[in-house]
């Protein structure tokens, strides 16, 4: 099973910005079956791009995902999740589903 975090601002759309989203949406993949698993609060989405503590939030926030699908991220935080062995996931998709179709098919930009 692979877990999956997308930022999110309404269970719809994947937000603009990962570190100001809301709600990290948690979904399990496994042979193509899809399964949310939970919201957690980003507690730090009035977030300061230099902040370490910041950082330190959403890393542990997300410490179970292996894949992280986003639209935008600063260098900082993906430098920090990808040190941990994340793998970030840029997408041009805006709804959450249609992007983890695209990740499901391996379609989408590694960075």
């Amino acid at each position: 099973m692979k877990k999956i975090a997308i930022p999110t601002d309404n269970n719809v759309s994947i937000s603009d910005n990962f570190g100001k989203a809301r709600w990290f949406k948690i979904i399990s993949v496994e042979e193509n079956h899809l399964e949310t698993l939970d919201y957690i609060e980003n507690k730090t989405h009035a977030y300061d791009p230099e902040s370490r503590q910041s950082y330190e939030a959403i890393m542990s926030a997300l410490k179970d995902c292996e894949v992280i699908i986003t639209r935008n991220m600063g260098k900082g935080i993906q430098e920090e999740l990808q040190s941990v062995n994340k793998k970030v996931i840029f997408t041009k998709e805006i709804q959450m589903d249609a992007a983890v179709d695209s990740f499901i098919r391996g379609s989408q930009t590694k960075k």
